[in-house]
């Protein structure tokens, strides 16, 4: 791989935050120094990628080299992607860090490319984990906003108050979230409010469980039949 490599992956990257929303070109040729003409023309690659504006645009959107290289591994035919893992385990009484990550997890090329900007997690006991999930899980956790503002009932997502982090499901209602977890779903009176005046409804829902890794138990004690026994 050559840096010219890495320049080409960071463009790729900068284009997907600015189609999904995350970004505008505007805010973030602003953060990264550049003029809005330029950084259109370099995403549009009429213009060049200088490594100094390169180097802008990485801290512009906390990312790092070793992103851009493990995150999209060589060739398109590749059938895992390397995403971020978080530090620490999701669950009460866990306080969050959502930017330290203690190395990468493989994910299937099809899960990981549709994701914006996916991070792995691991489920720690929760008596109120969505069905779906189990203690000790390791979670594909999507950070699109589009999904984050517009959360569906039914799926389990990343969510945080403070500096507890849990998953949950989550229902809109006015100026106002509604965490449910699995034994209180049906029970409105149940469900634990977050009001969002002055709060940006991405601080609170912070992705949306998209893949689910698990371990298998152990193998069952006693014998097992050799191939064509028991016909």
């Amino acid at each position: 791989m050559y840096l010219d490599d890495v320049r080409t992956r960071l463009v790729e990257l900068v284009k997907r935050r600015v189609q999904c929303g995350q970004f505008t070109e505007r805010g973030l040729a602003r953060l990264s120094g550049m003029s809005q003409p330029h950084l259109h023309n370099v995403l549009k690659q009429v213009r060049t990628l200088s490594l100094e504006a390169a180097d802008q645009l990485l801290l512009a959107m906390n990312f790092g080299v070793e992103d851009l290289i493990l995150r999209f591994p060589y060739g398109e035919d590749m059938g895992t992607r390397s995403v971020p893992s978080l530090n620490t385990r999701i669950g009460p009484g866990i306080a969050a860090q959502f930017r330290e990550f203690g190395g990468y997890y493989p994910v299937p090329a099809k899960v990981a490319l549709a994701a914006v900007e996916p991070i792995m997690a691991q489920v720690a006991p929760d008596l109120g984990l969505p069905v779906s999930l189990q203690a000790n899980d390791i979670v594909l956790v999507d950070q699109n906003p589009t999904f984050r503002r517009s959360p569906l009932p039914d799926f389990p997502y990343l969510v945080s108050n403070g500096n507890a982090a849990l998953f949950r499901y989550v229902r809109l209602g006015g100026t106002r979230i509604y965490l449910t977890d699995s034994p209180a779903r049906t029970d409105p009176k149940e469900w634990h409010e977050i009001p969002l005046q002055k709060r940006d409804i991405l601080e609170v829902i912070r992705g949306r469980v998209v893949w689910i890794s698990r371990e298998l138990g152990k193998t069952p004690q006693g014998p097992s039949l050799a191939f064509g026994e028991g016909d």
